[in-house]
């Protein structure tokens, strides 16, 4: 799973790969683009090994890719770097309000400024391929096509004079998404964003915990006017924005404990906001709709990494090709069932029968059937 980190010049998409890093006691890369890559390791792979009495645990990979800018543009992607980003499977927008006090007004044109260079890239590839000469054969396929530009076009519009909304958001269906699926559009990639503010621009007597929540609230009420846009019914755009002071953070972490603590109370911080409750790499997994799926026997335990959405047939492509081409049907219960009853019980009481268009949920144990 690739995770692209974008955003204007300055604006602390490094901060955030370096904050990554430190809370996994890792370090940046120091290639061009800046990559970070981490094994995530899960306590409830760790449970189901240990119930299937499986040896071997194989944690999922997550790499995350800080890519460079050109100056002059809102994102800026260096030619170089477009084609990375476009392989990523989600996006983080980074957006600065580092210098001063954030309005939601004001996040939010930054990143409608954003979203539009995104589908202007976008919009910008689709005519350049209908362009071309198309075979009579290929016409339903350029039909399709087509009609997503349109409907990007019509988002782009959307975005720029909001006035010409509201109206029920257009869905980019099953069937056109297989057609632009070898485009890799950056606009229909799930993307969260991230408004890296300074604790040190709050207003007397506002702690950070409550300045991040109130940016986290306003910001997300803000962006449910977005919602112009489906890809397989679900919003182009996350509605769980996050906020950190994402240097700071990164500083303190780097701090021994008595020093820690110290600086923490002058910040008024009672803990750290990027280790609090579930953390920020699972807060951004959340937010960019990052599920997890398992498999298990007496030899191994896999966990995987998919967008939420993905059916099982999809799921069983992730396990092997074979498992996809030749898919029966799956067999699937939840960790959670696993943990309240036992593997036997769990097997027995919870285990049904799904067909190939089954959407998987986080936390799913997946048995795949098919032919040989």
């Amino acid at each position: 799973m690739e995770i692209g980190i974008i955003g204007k010049q300055g604006a602390g998409k490094t901060s955030l790969a370096q904050l990554i890093a430190t809370l996994n006691n890792r370090e940046l890369e120091r290639t061009s683009p800046r990559k970070l890559t981490l094994s995530l390791e899960d306590e409830d792979l760790s449970f189901i090994a240990q119930e299937y009495g499986s040896p071997k645990l194989t944690y999922p990979q997550l790499t995350f890719i800080d890519a460079d800018n050109v100056r002059g543009e809102v994102l800026g992607l260096r030619s170089s770097d477009l084609g990375l980003i476009r392989q990523a499977d989600a996006l983080l927008i980074v957006i600065d309000a580092f210098t001063e006090r954030p309005t939601s007004e004001l996040l939010v044109s930054e990143l409608i400024n954003s979203l539009k260079e995104l589908l202007s890239k976008d919009i910008a590839t689709l005519e350049e391929s209908l362009g071309g000469k198309w075979a009579k054969r290929e016409r339903e396929r350029a039909r399709l096509i087509s009609d997503s530009l349109e409907k990007l076009r019509r988002t782009y519009q959307l975005l720029d004079k909001p006035e010409l909304g509201p109206e029920d958001p257009m869905t980019i269906n099953e069937e056109e998404l297989k057609e632009l699926s070898s485009y890799q559009l950056l606009s229909l990639k799930p993307k969260a964003v991230l408004v890296n503010i300074s604790y040190e621009s709050l207003a007397e007597g506002t702690s950070p915990e409550q300045f991040t929540q109130s940016i986290e609230k306003d910001l997300g009420d803000k962006l449910a006017s977005l919602d112009y846009l489906r890809v397989r019914e679900l919003s182009w755009l996350s509605r769980e924005p996050i906020a950190l002071d994402l240097r700071l953070e990164r500083e303190l972490l780097e701090l021994g404990e008595e020093d820690r603590a110290e600086f923490m109370t002058s910040y008024g911080l009672s803990e750290l906001l990027s280790t609090r409750g579930e953390g920020l790499l699972k807060r951004m997994l959340r937010a960019l709709g990052i599920i997890r799926f398992f498999t298990a026997n007496q030899r191994e335990a896999r966990e995987y990494l998919v967008l939420y959405g993905t059916r099982a047939i999809e799921g069983a492509g992730k396990i092997h090709t074979d498992m996809m081409k030749k898919f029966v049907r799956g067999e699937v219960f939840n960790i959670k069932d696993l943990r309240e009853l036992g593997l036997r019980d769990a097997e027995k009481l919870r285990k049904r029968k799904v067909d190939r268009n089954y959407i998987l949920s986080d936390g799913d144990i997946l048995y795949v059937l098919f032919s040989k």
